[in-house]
C-alpha cells in the first residue's frame, strides 16, 4: 500500500493501537480502491480471500430468495470491515491490539444486528425510522442535521418497509419536530424523537 493510502486507514478504529511496523506489515499486500456507485464486491458463497475495510462511503449487505426478491440486511459505514478472511484471523490471534479491535468491531456489529431484530419484531415503521435517525444524528443536540448516508429506497428496505410506508413514517415524524428536505434530515428535538421510538439500551 502506498504511503499516502496508508494515511487513510491509519486512524480507523480497526487499526487503533497498532504499532507502525505491525500496521505496515498488515497492509503490505493491501490496496485502496475507489469504486463507482452500485459496484458488486462479492456474492453469497464466494470464498473469503480478503478483508474489506470501508474507508469512506457506505456498502450494502443484501440477500435474495429463490424468487430474486432482495432485502437489505445491513448498511456498512466508514470504519466498518467485513469478510474476515482466514489469513487475517490468524494474524489477529498473534497481535493482541488487533484482536481487541476486531472483537470490539464485531461486538458493535452484533449489537446492531440484535437491535435490528428487536426493531423488526417489536416496533412499528415510524418507531424504526425514528431509531435509525437517532443513531445517525450526531451530535445528539436539538437542531442537528445530517445527510442520509443511503438512498430512501435502500433505507426502506433496511428498515423492513416499502418506500410508501417510509414516506408515511417521515410524515408522521414531522409532528415530532422532524424536518426532511431531500436527503437532509433536521432533528428539532432529540428528546421528542427518542420518546417516539421508545429507544432502550441493548
Amino acid at each position: 500500500m502506498r504511503p499516502k493510502d496508508l494515511d487513510a486507514v491509519r486512524d480507523l478504529p480497526l487499526f487503533a493501537g497498532l504499532e507502525e511496523e505491525h500496521l505496515e506489515g498488515l497492509t503490505k499486500g493491501a490496496f485502496l480502491q475507489r469504486l463507482p456507485r452500485d459496484t458488486l464486491l462479492f456474492e453469497e458463497g464466494d470464498a473469503a480471500d480478503c478483508l474489506h475495510v470501508l474507508v469512506r462511503g457506505s456498502a450494502m449487505l443484501s440477500g435474495r430468495n429463490e424468487s430474486s426478491q432482495e432485502t437489505v440486511i445491513e448498511i456498512m459505514m466508514s470504519g466498518d470491515c467485513f469478510v474476515l478472511a482466514a489469513p487475517f484471523r490468524d494474524l489477529a490471534s498473534r497481535e493482541p491490539p488487533l484482536a481487541r479491535s476486531v472483537m470490539s468491531l464485531l461486538a458493535r456489529q452484533f449489537r446492531g444486528m440484535v437491535r435490528q431484530v428487536k426493531d423488526l419484531k417489536l416496533c412499528n415503521t415510524t418507531q424504526r425510522l425514528a431509531g435509525f435517525i437517532l443513531a445517525h444524528a450526531k451530535p445528539e443536540t436539538d437542531g442537528t442535521s445530517f445527510e442520509l448516508p443511503i438512498s430512501k429506497r435502500v433505507l426502506a428496505s433496511r428498515l423492513g418497509m416499502s418506500p410508501e410506508h417510509l414516506s408515511r413514517a417521515f410524515a408522521k415524524l414531522s409532528a415530532h419536530d422532524l424536518r426532511v428536505e431531500g436527503s437532509t434530515i433536521q432533528v428539532g428535538s432529540i428528546e421528542r424523537l427518542r420518546r417516539c421510538c421508545r429507544q432502550d439500551a441493548v
